[in-house]
């Protein structure tokens, strides 16, 4: 039997079925971070607005230390990760996936001192929660860049945000490292 057009349950059910075919295009499954691809295009706008009107914008590049030896291992290091790290952030923040085991976190109207803020708040919840319970969680690496201005696109702001990952991970992990 054909489906009538007005029919009301699926005139009900179709802004749901689009919600999850929204999610599924844009979220991580294992993270329910934004996905690469969709992190990027984020960013971009993100970019493009503090071009044409000013402001501050800063990056965090968080890596789990020292990284999983399994592939099961590494996504419940990354599901455990991403947990924390929307717990923590404002609504108005992008955390995305990146990469295999690192996660963006693009924070709009934020200079160097709130991003590095924010950096040891993350670390400090990473830590308390490992202390709390029996199994360790990983400690975490993060690398933290602002943006310098107009030149500087989302791939130079990444750089420079991996750059203070190595820096923190040269220092031994379990810190931020500043670039």
């Amino acid at each position: 039997m054909a489906e009538s057009p007005l029919d009301p349950f699926a005139a009900a059910s179709r802004p749901i079925i689009q919600s999850l075919l929204l999610r599924s295009a844009t979220r991580d499954l294992e993270t329910g971070c934004l996905k690469d691809c969709y992190f990027a295009e984020r960013a971009a706008e993100e970019i493009a607005r503090r071009k044409r009107y000013g402001g501050r914008l800063s990056l965090l590049l968080v890596a789990p230390e020292p990284p999983a030896s399994t592939e099961e291992e590494a996504k419940k290091q990354l599901a455990e990760l991403a947990r924390l790290l929307l717990a923590r952030v404002r609504s108005t923040d992008l955390v995305g996936r990146w990469e295999k085991e690192e996660l963006l976190v693009l924070l709009p109207n934020t200079g160097l001192a709130g991003a590095v803020r924010l950096a040891r708040r993350i670390l400090l919840t990473a830590a308390t929660t490992a202390e709390n319970e029996a199994a360790r969680k990983p400690s975490l690496s993060i690398g933290v860049a602002t943006w310098l201005g107009a030149e500087e696109g989302l791939a130079t702001l990444l750089a420079r945000a991996r750059a203070g990952l190595a820096e923190a991970r040269a220092r031994g992990g379990g810190c931020f490292g500043v670039s």
